[in-house]
């Protein structure tokens, strides 16, 4: 009787072990994305009664080398978790603040890092994907200062914002001769071919980037859709408070 009862609690254990293993497997594998940096591990929000994913930190290229041009991440097998907001590019120290939106000082070098907000509806046909640029006079700004969520559930699109390298690091030149300059562009660049070639795995349509600026990113948003490196990358922009001709 003894051993039987000790037998019905073992089995009790084990199907408690199981099934808790298999529902947190589950929705653990409904939270990741498969993606050519690797493989990542978000979490779901809910948002006008819309699931939301969201995937902080991706890397889309490897630590930058100062004054040099950005390259894309090598592919990491572990599974990464991407749910806590990610540092900026480096950048004067204070903090910052728009409007409701404030991030302490969270700053690095290693910053080639996206952010992501899709929207898991009923509609299984590709979404199109809104990729944000952030403000600041290309000398300040990070993407974890603004929060995709409620674009991605009210307007059925995914939301990304990216990081870019600011300041000296990212718009420095003494001359073409010495060095291009320009590398928070390269950088800008380098992430909207990372979206697209990803896009397909987080159910988003390469075709329909439109790619969104604000202030000095409004600049960099018309810039980068006027240059031929985003030839195929670029099929709209909105330009927010900013353009080419401002001086900053």
């Amino acid at each position: 009787m003894v051993e039987a009862s000790m037998l019905l609690k073992v089995i009790s254990v084990f199907f408690f072990f199981f099934f808790f293993f298999f529902i947190h497997e589950t929705f653990g594998n409904q939270l990741r994305i498969n993606t050519t940096s690797g493989r990542f591990e978000g979490k779901e929000v809910i948002i006008n009664n819309v699931p939301i994913q969201q995937f902080f930190g991706i890397p889309y290229g490897e630590k930058p080398a100062r004054f040099e041009m950005p390259i894309l991440r090598k592919y990491n097998s572990t599974i990464q978790r991407a749910t806590e907001r990610t540092s900026g590019c480096l950048q004067a120290p204070g903090g910052l603040s728009y409007g409701p939106f404030e991030l302490s000082d969270m700053y690095e070098e290693d910053c080639l890092t996206l952010n992501m907000f899709i929207p898991k509806t009923k509609s299984s046909s590709p979404k199109a994907i809104m990729v944000f640029c952030h403000g600041g006079s290309n000398q300040v700004g990070s993407a974890s200062l603004f929060d995709g969520s409620a674009v991605a559930a009210i307007g059925d699109v995914i939301v990304i914002t990216i990081n870019y390298r600011l300041n000296i690091l990212g718009f420095l030149t003494p001359g073409p001769e010495t060095m291009s300059g320009n590398y928070g562009l390269h950088d800008q660049i380098l992430a909207l071919k990372w979206i697209s070639m990803n896009g397909k795995g987080f159910n988003g349509d390469s075709k329909r980037i439109t790619y969104i600026g604000h202030s000095a990113g409004a600049a960099n948003a018309v810039l980068l859709a006027m240059s031929k490196r985003s030839d195929g990358l670029i099929a709209r922009v909105i330009a927010q408070s900013g353009c080419p001709l401002n001086q900053w």
